[in-house]
């Protein structure tokens, strides 16, 4: 819990568990230097409650921590607010995850967004004017199953560039 952890440095007087948001800038500034990874967890969780979509960009490195809690933490975090874009694409990898906790909690994210949203972005992705888009899409409909994504695998499969290609 935020309001329990030893702080190593006089980050903010609040009560983080709160949306009290004036700690803010605070806790961006001590994320760029802080080693601890209890303390690493605990801001991570407070931009959690306090962040917003923008927050999500600097969380999705914590996905890729080395520890299981930070990249945890993260995971949680931007699930909460991460609009369904930044879940689906900074979360969707996650699903590979060495570790299964981290496995289930991407999955549990990607769930809470629902099939609908998710097959409405990545047709979104695959059928975009930008190579990188498609090339994005076709990168995340990789991580999922089951005959609601074959339309898109068979838009994918026609993409005129050979690096679309490639990944279906």
């Amino acid at each position: 819990e935020i309001r329990n952890c030893d702080w190593s440095s006089d980050v903010c007087s609040s009560d983080l568990n709160s949306k009290d948001n004036s700690c803010y800038p605070t806790i961006l500034k001590a994320l760029i230097t802080e080693k601890d990874p209890e303390v690493l967890v605990a801001f991570i969780s407070a931009l959690g409650l306090i962040g917003s979509e923008q927050t999500c960009s600097l969380l999705e490195v914590f996905l890729y921590h080395n520890e299981v809690r930070i990249r945890s933490a993260a995971l949680e975090a931007i699930s909460n607010i991460g609009g369904e874009e930044q879940i689906l694409t900074m979360i969707t990898p996650r699903i590979l995850d060495p570790n299964h906790k981290i496995q289930l909690k991407a999955h549990h994210a990607l769930e809470s967004l629902g099939m609908g949203p998710i097959l409405s972005l990545l047709a979104k992705k695959i059928t975009s004017d930008s190579a990188l888009e498609r090339e994005q899409g076709v990168s995340l409909l990789a991580f999922l199953k089951g005959e609601s994504i074959l339309e898109l695998i068979n838009i994918s499969a026609n993409d005129p560039l050979q690096i679309g290609r490639a990944h279906v």
